[in-house]
């Protein structure tokens, strides 16, 4: 496509897009499908945005919602009550945040439940609001305070616990986009 808007689109948000993608799935195959698809369905009907704030929130949402199809063929979602009340999250001791690399976060992310690593990744990794987030997962912005609660209670357990190595149940050599 020679479109100059769509390539500026594709170069700002390729990297972000990636990433979450690549968190969501665990697998880099499918992290390729799902951003392409993205791009192919922007290509169809997304030109009817402008760039900017609404065009991400746009792009994310796509990819949740792709995510989303993608686990209904194979899988069926399993639901997860939130528990309610989730409260602070526990600090992190510097040498365990120093300890970690790229493969062990991601491992521990890994082990985080979808509803939880989700939201998370949106807000640390992606940098979204949590009106951004809520707006994305399409959920109210209380349970994205929740969910994120419980995920970095959980996410700095796992790290805490040494427990950083391949998710279970994931293929092994998934390779981790470089660094920026």
């Amino acid at each position: 496509m020679s479109d100059p808007a769509f390539k500026q689109l594709v170069g700002t948000h390729h990297e972000g897009l990636y990433r979450f993608a690549l968190a969501l799935t665990q697998r880099e195959e499918d992290a390729c499908d799902l951003v392409q698809q993205v791009y192919s369905t922007w290509a169809q009907t997304g030109r009817q945005l402008r760039e900017g704030a609404r065009a991400t929130i746009w792009l994310y949402t796509s990819l949740h919602r792709a995510y989303l199809e993608m686990r209904r063929r194979t899988a069926r979602l399993a639901g997860h009550p939130l528990e309610a009340g989730a409260t602070g999250v526990p600090s992190v001791r510097p040498e365990v945040a120093e300890a970690a690399d790229g493969k062990a976060v991601l491992g521990a992310l890994g082990r985080l439940d979808e509803d939880y690593r989700t939201p998370l990744v949106l807000f640390l990794l992606q940098r979204h609001s949590c009106h951004d987030i809520a707006e994305i997962l399409e959920i109210p912005v209380k349970t994205v305070l929740q969910r994120l609660a419980r995920a970095k209670t959980e996410f700095h357990q796992a790290l805490e616990r040494g427990e950083c190595s391949e998710p279970a149940g994931q293929p092994s050599g998934v390779d981790t986009p470089a660094s920026p």
